[in-house]
């Protein structure tokens, strides 16, 4: 056999067993793909912190009527759209995880929020950025061995997810802020090309994970209910979601 395809069929047969141990670890064959389990970001466990914090205050109840998030990104009727107009519905979800009696969502009209109740806060924002591909950091390296050509390489680009959300007591705006999220797309390869005489032939052992924007907005979600809803009561959530501080909210 020609030693140059030897050292091809070799060549392959060690990637292909590499890719397949790479395969199982991260694709976690154990897992059970049928369970139902809840979506949780980083600010999760930090809203129920908040919610511990919040009943410590003995402050009277809220009522908090969420507005729809538009997605003003983009046209109205343009198709390409990327971000989900789920928005309304991520913040009722990140208000429940609170865990609180004294938050409460109600799924009516904010027209419907009495304006001479201190006690009733409306809760209204949109998505105000989707910019792609911002930022891209990188590093290639090719070699040339033989009839062999060698690729290997990664790079990672970043789009940038925004929403400005608004909270409000009796017709006035108590709050306001800009939350962003960076989202990452990574792409490793390694790339073997094979020439020898004539055959050609080419493997691709690039493997790619790319967070959605979905999962971005609601993330900027749960972090909005987190800002506001402890503005609302005057409580540093601070604490929840910083490094060395107090998830459990004890």
């Amino acid at each position: 056999m020609n030693h140059k395809l030897m050292l091809a069929t070799a060549a392959i047969g060690v990637l292909t067993l590499s890719g397949c141990a790479t395969t199982l670890t991260n694709d976690r064959p154990g897992l059970d793909r049928r369970a139902i389990t809840d979506v949780d970001t980083d600010y999760s466990l930090g809203l129920s912190c908040l919610g511990k914090r919040i009943d410590r205050t003995r402050k009277a109840p809220i009522m908090v009527y969420v507005d729809h998030i538009d997605d003003l990104t983009v046209p109205e009727r343009y198709d390409g759209r990327r971000l989900s107009s789920g928005g309304k519905w991520w913040l009722h979800t990140a208000i429940n995880k609170i865990g609180s009696r004294r938050v409460q969502a109600v799924t009516a009209s904010t027209t419907k929020a009495d304006r001479g109740n201190p006690n009733h806060l409306v809760l209204t924002g949109a998505w105000t950025q989707d910019d792609q591909e911002v930022g891209r950091t990188g590093a290639m390296f090719d070699a040339l061995l033989s009839d062999f050509g060698i690729n290997i390489g990664g790079r990672e680009s970043f789009d940038v997810i925004a929403g400005d959300f608004v909270s409000s007591r009796q017709g006035r705006v108590v709050h306001a802020s800009a939350i962003s999220v960076a989202v990452s797309s990574r792409n490793a390869g390694f790339n073997l090309q094979v020439e020898d005489g004539d055959r050609e032939f080419e493997l691709d052992f690039s493997r790619s994970a790319k967070e959605g924007p979905q999962f971005a907005q609601r993330r900027i979600a749960e972090a909005a209910v987190m800002v506001h809803i402890a503005r609302a009561f005057d409580v540093d959530y601070r604490p929840c979601i910083e490094p060395g501080g107090d998830p459990a909210g004890s």
